[in-house]
């Protein structure tokens, strides 16, 4: 069989994104200069795959011959246009119709879409973490008092609240405790909890 690295055929149509795919590896690779983030093998060309020079690549293709794929279809997985993983189905009973194609390539784009949510929502609560966890203030020395506080939101999922605590001592002898609560669980009542 052929021993060549695998060529794309010209019907791929033209890249749908110009971003490096160097850490990319295997089929990931290929689908940064795909149409849509798409690759659809025959079996021939799953069979060309299969002799890949690159190790990734012929494993994939290696894997698609012994399960007896007929037609496979590689999705990329795309996050603000960058592909962070792959989607690969692949039929052993004929080939997948335009409407098939169609309904995969959108659970890639919502596999996609729930990554990007994920990491912002990731970025936003480390972001209002750091913010509470700074803005609270640290326990003063008192003589005869020992003071410890510990900040448990109850909200678990985002851990993350609007409450807040302080303790002063406004004159000798009198030590004062004040403990607030704003509404919410984000970035917004941590904000909130500052003013």
């Amino acid at each position: 069989g052929p021993t060549g690295p695998l060529e794309l055929s010209p019907e791929m149509g033209r890249p749908f994104s110009r971003r490096s795919s160097a850490q990319a590896q295997g089929m990931l690779s290929r689908l940064v200069d795909s149409p849509q983030g798409m690759i659809r093998l025959s079996r021939s060309q799953i069979e060309l795959l299969s002799h890949a020079a690159e190790p990734r690549m012929r494993a994939q293709g290696a894997m698609a011959m012994d399960l007896g794929t007929e037609d496979l279809v590689i999705l990329g997985i795309l996050s603000r246009n960058r592909p962070m993983g792959v989607v690969t189905m692949g039929r052993h009973d004929g080939t997948f119709s335009e409407a098939e194609c169609e309904l995969l390539r959108d659970v890639a784009i919502m596999a996609g879409t729930l990554l990007d949510n994920f990491r912002l929502a990731a970025a936003q609560r480390n972001m209002t973490v750091a913010l509470q966890t700074h803005l609270l203030p640290p326990l003063p020395v008192v003589p005869g008092l020992v003071l410890t506080a510990r900040y448990a939101p109850a909200d678990s999922v985002v851990d993350v609240g609007g409450d807040w605590y302080d303790v002063f001592s406004p004159r000798r002898g009198v030590t004062s405790l004040v403990i607030g609560d704003t509404t919410g669980h984000d970035i917004d009542s941590a904000t909130r909890m500052a003013e």
